[in-house]
């Protein structure tokens, strides 16, 4: 009986260091992973904050050409607000 015990428990033992070793494997993989999309990750932040940037430029040029006009400022502000969607 405490042969069988025994076995049972180094069951346990070797089936926790397999769990153990796979989790780490995994986590592992992940973080391999993450590492090689990091450019790509960057490069689409970088792009985002261009096209932000380039919105929030034609935006302010477009308020301060309709300010001259006597286009409603509801308008103005619709028409600016669309312009930022369009280009972002």
């Amino acid at each position: 009986m405490f042969l069988q015990n025994s076995n049972s428990s180094s069951k346990i033992v070797s089936g926790a260091w397999t769990i153990k070793e796979i989790t780490q494997q995994s986590i592992n993989n992940i973080l391999a992973s993450m590492v090689e999309r990091l450019p790509y990750l960057i490069a689409g932040i970088i792009v985002l904050f261009i096209f932000w940037l380039l919105s929030k430029i034609i935006r302010s040029i477009f308020w301060s050409a309709s300010g001259r006009t006597k286009l409603d400022k509801r308008l103005r502000i619709l028409f600016s607000r669309l312009i930022v969607v369009f280009i972002f």
